[in-house]
């Protein structure tokens, strides 16, 4: 009870230094419309969440993906990744740790996260909704990405409830509210 209550302690109150991460729309510049597909810059990509109650920000380290964006042809694209659970990062070694425990993340049983993109939406001006299946803790759910095109990266953005996987931070479901964003910059801007 007594790790139980420090583990409580140490997790809710310490928050991570990392910059918010927001999606901005497309500048208006139309520079995308001929493009037939983007190559993107992996050293250079990022996963990061923010976990809104306890104002706590983190990121995935190891990742990959293949994607397949045509941005004149949306439904001919596909996003799919997966990402290590152990590499989950909150700056907080004590309570990285507790997150790899059966009753959050599981990562023994459960080492990886995976989204596999089910149709991507052009809802033009350079937005589109990326639709797919989210894999946590050997739970799928269906997610929808809500993203932009803008000039040097793919930026995505989603709202998902940990307690929906079964990782229960907190005792109802919207205190597990958390923003979970990516972006991908291009290496080349093929025309």
């Amino acid at each position: 009870m007594i790790y139980r209550l420090l583990y409580m302690f140490v997790f809710f109150s310490l928050s991570s230094a990392y910059a918010q991460f927001e999606v901005d729309h497309f500048n208006g510049t139309d520079l995308i419309n001929d493009i037939s597909k983007l190559e993107f810059d992996r050293e250079k990509s990022s996963v990061r969440f923010f976990f809104e109650k306890d104002s706590l920000y983190g990121r995935i380290k190891n990742f990959e993906y293949d994607i397949s964006f045509q941005p004149t042809a949306p439904e001919n694209s596909y996003i799919r990744g997966t990402a290590s659970v152990a590499s989950l990062t909150t700056q907080n070694i004590l309570r990285d740790h507790h997150l790899m425990w059966e009753s959050y993340f599981y990562k023994r049983k459960h080492p990886y996260i995976t989204f596999n993109s089910s149709q991507i939406i052009d809802f033009g001006s350079q937005v589109y909704k990326v639709i797919g299946w989210l894999t946590i803790k050997g739970i799928t759910k269906e997610v929808i990405f809500h993203c932009t095109l803008q000039e040097h990266s793919l930026e995505g953005k989603t709202v998902i409830y940990t307690s929906d996987y079964n990782i229960n931070i907190h005792d109802t479901r919207e205190q597990n509210k958390l923003l979970l964003t990516f972006s991908f910059p291009f290496i080349s801007f093929p025309r």
